[in-house]
């Protein structure tokens, strides 16, 4: 209620305002009280909350927000004398470097939600290990394999291979840890799966550290997961802008990019073989 319709008449806000960061003042100093207590704000708002006697400070304010504190009293309570203002002064530091920390962490907080939903986009399966080789981070195509029970899967706050566990471990140790000489390395490994199918097509890459100690959770190791049978979405018009391919060329290059062979791309597109040929050859021209 009090955002919706009260805090644009607050008297005493517009009031501070203008006041130094950090320097309290009670409410007759901001406004004159009779004035106040005849007002819309105090006769609609701080006397059914049971508001008589507030005081206020800015303890913050950055581009267009301010931040600011009050305390309040009920009718049955006293102005605010000057020791309790001098306790909320000396408050008002620790007040503005509580609001700085959670500024900061509520910004870290944001850039990491839009990270992930940026690699939630991602059709390759990706994954961030910790120095304890724990996932700080899966995306949903990585969730997906691990779903699947095929290649890969993420247990026990860690990854693992059933078919190819040691090489894995092995590969990922190296990039966590380095080899004798501390220096890691990166690896490429291939994941068999169930049924003869293509394997996972795997990179392992060392994250850089920006300190020579870790935070807890913090990503120092990064596996980029592929499937090789998955379909490449092309997706026509986008060619057609890129790379100038006319509409024919376009379609013919989304079903040869999806699996198709050039016969069987050109009996769904109903045109014949060499026709199919030349369009592919001038697609090969523009890219």
């Amino acid at each position: 209620r009090y955002f919706d319709g009260f805090a644009a008449r607050n008297e005493l806000f517009s009031g501070l305002l203008g006041q130094p960061l950090g320097r309290p003042h009670p409410h007759q100093a901001l406004v004159d009280d009779a004035v106040f207590r005849r007002g819309y704000y105090f006769n609609e708002y701080c006397r059914p909350n049971g508001l008589h006697f507030m005081a206020g400070l800015v303890i913050a304010q950055r581009d267009s927000i301010v931040e600011w504190v009050s305390v309040n009293r009920g009718p049955r309570g006293a102005p605010f004398d000057r020791q309790q203002l001098r306790a909320l002064a000396w408050l008002a530091p620790h007040l503005r470097r509580a609001s700085e920390t959670a500024c900061r962490l509520a910004e870290a907080h944001a850039a990491r939600r839009a990270w992930e939903a940026v690699l939630d986009i991602f059709r390759c399966g990706v994954v961030a290990l910790d120095q304890g080789g724990r996932v700080a981070f899966a995306n949903q195509a990585a969730r997906r394999f691990d779903a699947a029970r095929d290649g890969l899967a993420l247990r026990c706050g860690g990854i693992s291979a059933p078919a190819a566990a040691a090489a894995l471990a092995r590969a990922i140790g190296m990039a966590t840890h380095g080899d004798n000489d501390g220096v890691r390395h990166g690896a490429h490994l291939a994941l068999p799966r169930r049924d003869g199918r293509c394997p996972l097509s795997v990179d392992i890459l060392p994250l850089p550290r920006e300190s020579p100690w870790q935070l807890a959770g913090a990503p120092v190791v990064l596996l980029l997961i592929a499937d090789p049978t998955q379909p490449a979405d092309a997706d026509a018009p986008t060619l057609m802008t890129l790379f100038g391919l006319t509409a024919r060329e376009a379609a013919l290059t989304t079903l040869l990019a999806n699996g198709c062979r050039l016969d069987e791309a050109a009996g769904q597109l109903g045109i014949g073989h060499e026709t199919a040929r030349t369009h592919l050859a001038h697609a090969l021209d523009k890219t």
